[in-house]
């Protein structure tokens, strides 16, 4: 547990994090399907998919992967594909007095995530799938509740199969300063960043943390990274990539976390 020693949270919430992580671990040795209820902190998460619970545990909370330096104390968050909450635990740890919007498609997930945020001040949810555009209907596969692959992509989502309603980035971040935008919306990115789209509301967003999902079908990648990438260096982000699934077989799924700051803040 290498990551929870160089945690950057405080020490108490380090060892909730070291609890949480045996807890989860305990209760899928006992029952794969259970459900589990962590302490951390303050704040009490709960989950009916431990197993779903410890890889969001991990990531997000042990390994940090959300971590970023703000200059402010009130940031402005827009937080797509929130899951159960845990980017939000996160980022109102590191920022209490964050305004956080909290986009979360799956409806079984969304209800989880309203429960769990109760706790925090500034944080709204909706139940909707970030786009390019709003009020449209998508197609949405999940394998249930607390998944953390659910997608437009078939294959990747699951079998349960869904109708959601879209709403546009665009609209979300309108004309406020964004201090961070975080997207893990697992393959919806490409419709909505791409060469198509006007991007101009993104001189308003200073932070992006996105996850981007590379995507092979019968031996063939169906999206480019240095494509994707080019769009938001014409946007003029500068941006660092970290690879967070080197257990996945190479010609299947390769997922990158890509940091981006706007050129020109200080």
């Amino acid at each position: 547990m290498h990551a929870i020693l160089t945690n950057t949270l405080p020490g108490k919430i380090k060892f909730d994090l070291f609890k949480g992580y045996f807890k989860c671990k305990w209760a899928l040795l006992l029952n794969k399907q259970a459900g589990v209820s962590l302490k951390i902190g303050p704040y009490t998460y709960k989950s009916p998919s431990a197993r779903y619970f410890k890889t969001l545990l991990i990531e997000v909370m042990i390994k940090e992967e959300y971590y970023i330096e703000l200059k402010t104390d009130q940031p402005v968050i827009i937080d797509c594909g929130s899951n159960v909450g845990f980017s939000v635990l996160y980022f109102k740890l590191k920022f209490p007095n964050a305004k956080i919007i909290a986009i979360e498609a799956n409806k079984e997930t969304f209800d989880v995530l309203s429960e769990n945020i109760k706790q925090f001040n500034n944080v709204t949810a909706y139940n909707c799938f970030a786009s390019n555009v709003s009020d449209s209907s998508v197609d949405f596969y999940t394998k249930g509740v607390g998944d953390v692959t659910s997608s437009l992509v078939s294959d990747r989502g699951g079998a349960i199969h869904n109708v959601v309603k879209s709403v546009s980035i665009n609209s979300l971040v309108g004309n406020s300063s964004i201090d961070i935008l975080k997207m893990d919306i697992e393959g919806g990115e490409f419709a909505i960043f791409n060469e198509k789209e006007n991007l101009d509301y993104l001189k308003n967003v200073n932070n992006i943390l996105l996850e981007y999902h590379h995507i092979f079908e019968n031996g063939k990648t169906l999206n480019s990274l240095a494509g994707f990438l080019n769009v938001f260096e014409k946007q003029n982000f500068g941006y660092n990539i970290t690879s967070h699934t080197k257990k996945e077989p190479v010609g299947y799924f390769q997922d990158f976390l890509i940091k981006m700051k706007r050129q020109g803040l200080a």
